[in-house]
């Protein structure tokens, strides 16, 4: 099941946090020249509410290392504040939205743009992902991030090996491979070389596992160029700033 975040941008106009309604956040959905109302606007008053687990995870520890069916998808993110829940001063517009979630949101919480400033982004975390046997091939030996990958890979032909056997696929391929059929949510294969008796590899579909470091500044640069920099606009404007956020799944 999939994980949606609910956001708001707050500003304090005379000691009173209110909504924001500078449009000030791009929108990620706009295009020129449309006259859809959730497209046509080039900025909005909210940060992007898009699906982004990663960022999830710095901002509340959600879904931090793991995604759907809790596959991993790397070591995770250092979390910028735990989840501090709703503000006692928060707008009525934001409590009310809470409230009509009910037990259905969770890890609500709140970030200040202080709370951006402070947090360490000049660090390194894993990166975790199954990509094909090919772009494997272009990338080992390099600490590249991959063009696409997945958590997980299965069904059908494909087999997911570690970067040793496919290190050995790419010199033989028509090595022997033993396929046992695996356990849990995914039932990945669990594959071995087998010379005498294993499956020639060039007859299966290989995914490999693959993992690659990530820079937490250049990662997040199109959430801190759009989500952040507006904030220090509104702050400058304002003198306070912060989001308010909860999540569904």
């Amino acid at each position: 099941m999939g994980c949606d975040i609910h956001i708001k941008c707050e500003v304090k106009r005379k000691d009173k946090w209110e909504l924001n309604t500078d449009k000030v956040f791009p929108n990620p959905w706009y295009k020129e020249g449309s006259e859809d109302k959730w497209n046509k606007d080039e900025f909005q008053d909210i940060p992007d509410d898009g699906r982004n687990y990663d960022w999830f995870a710095i901002l509340a520890d959600v879904r931090n290392g793991r995604g759907f069916a809790g596959v991993s998808t790397g070591s995770g993110f250092d979390v910028i504040a735990e989840p501090r829940g709703v503000p006692e001063d928060a707008t009525e517009e934001w409590k009310e939205e809470v409230k009509s979630w009910d037990c259905d949101m969770h890890s609500q919480s709140y970030l200040t743009l202080e709370d951006f400033d402070n947090f360490d982004w000049n660090q390194f975390t894993m990166k975790y992902g199954v990509i094909s046997l090919g772009q494997y091939e272009k990338l080992r030996g390099t600490t590249n991030c991959p063009n696409s990958w997945c958590g997980a890979s299965s069904g059908g032909n494909i087999i997911t090996v570690n970067t040793d056997i496919a290190d050995a696929i790419l010199a033989d391929p028509e090595i022997g491979l033993k396929v046992e059929e695996g356990k849990g949510f995914w039932r990945e294969k669990v594959v071995t070389i087998d010379h005498e008796n294993g499956k020639p590899a060039s007859e299966f579909d290989v995914h490999v596992e693959y993992e690659w470091p990530v820079h937490y500044s250049e990662w997040f640069e199109h959430k801190i160029k759009n989500v952040v920099e507006p904030m220090r606009k509104l702050k400058e404007t304002y003198g306070d700033v912060r989001i308010v956020f909860g999540f569904d799944n």
